[in-house]
């Protein structure tokens, strides 16, 4: 009985981040003097001006206010009491407010949508207060988590972001706007339309869907900025940071040091030149062939992917123009451990490196008829066929013997000249 052994070796595919690479610098001339374009799902930058000189950012300080007090919250309907000293530099500073009353009540949740939205100073405080203590313990846990975050060109000196040693980068700004985007509780609070506080006397609105109405904005593009946090000062003058989600990518633009409304129409420029111009192409899908590596014990080990793998490409390229190439270890032996990395295997467009895949090993082993092998049968457990075999080699012994006499006998005619009468 035929029984066949199936040995694969199976090698897993895990994404992993890659540095920040431009795929196509996107030609729009914006009126702020810094701006980025950045591709949050493919770690990609596609547009960047003057994106790394310092600079005053305003109030988009305050998405660091933000996410720094939701990761030091425990319950966001607790409710805290509104004193004087959150009221403190508002009016020397001149400083936007949420409203809330002195002697109030409000929640957390309360103070984060005034701050988010309404970029009230008054919540700012607030946070800073009853999360730390003062405003001072509560900005250092925010330069804590710049540092943590590798912003080297970030420094902050209070929580609301009016200017004094306060400071940053659009690509740093860019970078805490990403992180705090990771966070389920911010990405809540910055994409909804509308927040009515406990005390149902404030209604907020979406920063982004203000300034479209403010400005009356006609872009049919403007429904996919679902969030961001304005800021303004004479020395910062307008500012932005807003994300978008569109076709399966997520972006984040941050527009600076602009006049009037042009930090909105500037990012909406940006967004519509990516919308119209860029696609997501699948590159790779489950179990496409990637690449062979070589085992000293076994045949070839063929990699084939478990995912499907997407990038966001100009609308003209081919996918023909993505190419793929492996670095790492060519030849598996008993050395390699379950889990270790193999190498990588890069997707490049253009001469760049657009998207890098790990390359896992695996020692689960799984049938497969890609490599079946028999082994020899046993005669014991195969008596019909020994018997056929030998019945088969009999009668071709008698064919061949009478072969060889009627050949004889017509060699025998032919010299003799001899008849045969019947």
């Amino acid at each position: 009985m035929k029984k066949f052994i199936c040995l694969f070796l199976l090698v897993s595919l895990l994404m992993i981040d890659i540095k920040v690479k431009a795929l196509n610098d996107i030609n729009v001339d914006v009126e702020s003097n810094y701006a980025l374009l950045y591709n949050v799902t493919d770690d990609m930058m596609m547009y960047e001006k003057d994106i790394h000189k310092r600079i005053k950012i305003a109030s988009m300080t305050k998405i660091m206010t933000a996410i720094v007090a939701i990761e030091n919250i425990e319950n966001f309907d607790e409710s805290i009491t509104i004193t004087e000293n959150d009221y403190k530099n508002v009016y020397s500073e001149n400083l936007a407010i949420v409203g809330f009353e002195i002697g109030s009540k409000a929640t957390y949740q309360d103070l984060l949508y005034g701050l988010l939205f309404k970029s009230g100073a008054d919540a700012a405080y607030a946070l800073a207060d009853n999360i730390a203590g003062s405003e001072e313990e509560f900005v250092k846990l925010m330069n804590e988590k710049a540092n943590e975050l590798g912003l080297k060109d970030t420094k902050f000196t209070n929580v609301v972001g009016y200017d004094q040693d306060n400071y940053s980068t659009v690509y740093d700004t860019m970078l805490f706007f990403k992180y705090a985007l990771e966070n389920d509780k911010f990405k809540e609070i910055i994409s909804k339309d509308t927040y009515t506080t406990s005390d149902n006397k404030i209604v907020l609105y979406n920063v982004i869907d203000d300034l479209v109405n403010k400005y009356q904005i006609d872009s049919p593009y403007s429904d996919y900025i679902l969030g961001g946090k304005t800021g303004y000062t004479k020395e910062a003058m307008n500012c932005l940071a807003s994300y978008a989600e569109y076709e399966g990518t997520t972006y984040i633009v941050v527009t600076a040091d602009v006049k009037s409304n042009k930090h909105i129409l500037d990012a909406i420029k940006l967004y519509t030149e990516v919308f119209d111009n860029f696609s997501r192409k699948k590159i790779i899908n489950v179990d496409d062939y990637l690449i062979s590596v070589s085992s000293n014990k076994k045949d070839d080990v063929k990699v084939y992917s478990d995912q499907e793998v997407d990038v966001l490409l100009p609308n003209e390229a081919s996918l023909d123009d993505v190419k793929i190439e492996y670095k790492g270890i060519k030849t598996i032996d008993n050395k390699i451990k379950k889990n270790s990395i193999l190498g990588h295997v890069n997707l490049e467009y253009d001469g760049q490196v657009i998207k890098t895949i790990d390359i896992t090993y695996n020692k689960k082993m799984q049938k497969s008829m890609n490599y079946r092998k028999i082994r020899p049968v046993k005669a014991s457990n195969n008596y019909g066929f020994i018997i056929a075999i030998t019945l088969g080699s009999i009668g071709g012994i008698v064919l061949l013997f009478f072969m060889i006499v009627f050949i004889s006998m017509l060699i025998d005619v032919k010299n003799n000249k001899r008849k045969w009468k019947f």
